[in-house]
């Protein structure tokens, strides 16, 4: 029989050294159960052996192992042996020391200390995580993988599309075969637009286009994985050609076919990545989830790419903390990029223009510059970020060209369940008068106007506001 004392507790500590598992040997040959560890006391200035962290937080009590020389904290007593996270493709498995080396944490970016307890990779890669950002919240699931047989990585991988020929598909979101064209040799691209994504297909583009009908995609996004597992959430994903779940505009205008990126925070008609786990709500818009971890953006210094490390800070283009939950962070110069500003296409195209335009990330000495956007017609800020033909020299802002509600499908129309089922028709503004807003009575200047009842709307906002009787301010 085995008596443990009071604030006596069995420590499950790491047993695995380069790769080699330890025992405890008997006195006999046999195998014993490591001894147990005791509650320190005092504080001490010296490193948690499990997470490398300061054992003087007065808030967390200190364990011992007296015989081992083995100390932590005691929120690292039940740490898990196996895990997997997003971040990495393979599982991790919990170590007392990692091999000589320098390792930077798949999270925070920050060295970690191969003399005290860490994350790595089963397979050998070299890949290490702090003990503290892999058990993160926000980053693993919660589930100890220990003694679970790992699935085979061929059970997790559903090819997006049927290939027919050498330029022809068949993708699974669409019932028609579809056909490859190489940089832009299918004639008009002024009103095609990516039915995943929603960016315009511009001329250098290369894409699928229905055989039968007007269903467009991008090649990159035709190739899109059904499955992926992404640093932006804990689960992995899947893809849908549309939101399974109905869009509630607050207050309770509830939309079908449209759907709010968890990420990004902007409103989306295209294909929807979706969580696996049914008790998890969270939709990632194919733009989010193409972006790399990580990135080098042209907007920053090649040699600073900028990482996905769930912190954020003002944006270097927008100046705000709040246009978007997450942002991508360079390390180097601490400095952050919002997701929204992330996803601004830096190639578009303009109907009035017949070369593409190309986003300008603002210019380094402008004082004596002056430009004006060719669609608004006011000055725009040189030190901002803006759209410019090199041939033609014109400019224009970013956001009246692309639109405040840039993801929403034009020529698309969705459902609105309340009280009756009522249609809302999302067309492009480019007539030659712009309507006026039926709850604001302000003109309509945003790249794209709603429609409902035979009534027009500048933004979906204005159309809840007059459903709901709400007067404007």
């Amino acid at each position: 029989m085995l008596f443990i004392a009071k604030d006596t507790v069995l420590v499950r500590r790491p047993e695995y050294v380069n790769g080699l598992s330890l025992m405890w040997a008997g006195p006999f040959g046999g195998v014993l159960s490591p001894p147990p560890t005791t509650l320190f006391p005092k504080k001490l200035f010296l490193p948690c052996d499990a997470c490398g962290i300061s054992l003087e937080d007065c808030m967390d009590h200190v364990y011992a192992c007296h015989p081992c020389n083995y100390m932590v904290h005691e929120t690292c007593i039940y740490i898990p042996r196996i895990i997997r996270i997003t971040r990495h493709p393979h599982r991790l498995s919990f170590t007392s020391s990692l091999s000589p080396g320098d390792f930077s944490c798949g999270v925070c970016r920050k060295t970690v200390d191969i003399n005290y307890g860490q994350y790595s990779c089963t397979k050998g890669c070299h890949y290490a995580i702090h003990s503290k950002c892999a058990t993160r919240e926000d980053v693993w699931d919660s589930i100890d993988l220990e003694g679970v047989p790992e699935e085979p990585i061929e059970d997790e991988d559903i090819e997006p599309f049927v290939k027919i020929d050498e330029n022809t598909i068949r993708h699974f979101s669409h019932d028609h075969h579809m056909k490859l064209h190489n940089n832009g040799t299918n004639g008009d691209h002024e009103s095609m637009f990516c039915d995943a994504c929603i960016f315009p297909i511009v001329p250098l583009d290369c894409f699928f286009s229905c055989m039968q009908c007007e269903f467009v995609l991008h090649e990159a996004r035709a190739c899109l994985p059904r499955k992926k597992y992404h640093p932006l959430h804990k689960h992995p994903l899947v893809l849908l050609p549309s939101p399974s779940e109905f869009y509630v505009f607050p207050p309770d205008f509830c939309v079908e076919g449209m759907f709010k990126c968890k990420e990004c925070d902007q409103l989306g008609c295209g294909f929807v990545y979706e969580c696996t786990d049914e008790d998890c709500v969270f939709e990632l818009d194919v733009r989010c989830a193409s972006i790399n971890d990580p990135l080098v953006h042209e907007c920053h210094r090649r040699d600073h790419p900028l990482f996905i490390n769930m912190t954020k800070g003002e944006c270097m283009r927008c100046k705000s903390i709040y246009n978007s939950s997450f942002f991508l962070e360079c390390v180097k110069c601490n400095t952050f990029l919002c997701l929204t500003c992330t996803n601004v296409p830096c190639v578009t195209h303009y109907k009035h223009d017949s070369h593409p335009l190309t986003l300008c990330f603002g210019e380094e000495d402008a004082r004596n510059l002056e430009y004006w956007c060719e669609i608004c017609e006011s000055k725009v800020d040189p030190k901002m970020w803006f759209y410019t033909c090199e041939s033609c020299m014109i400019t224009l802002h970013v956001t009246f060209l692309l639109g405040e509600t840039m993801y929403l499908k034009s020529l698309h129309t969705v459902e609105n369940y309340n009280d009756v089922e009522e249609e809302i028709v999302i067309s492009r503004n480019c007539g030659s008068s712009r309507p006026d807003c039926n709850h604001c009575a302000r003109r309509c200047v945003d790249a794209l106007v709603f429609k409902c009842s035979g009534r027009y709307f500048c933004t979906l906002s204005c159309m809840n506001a007059t459903r709901t009787g709400k007067a404007e301010d």
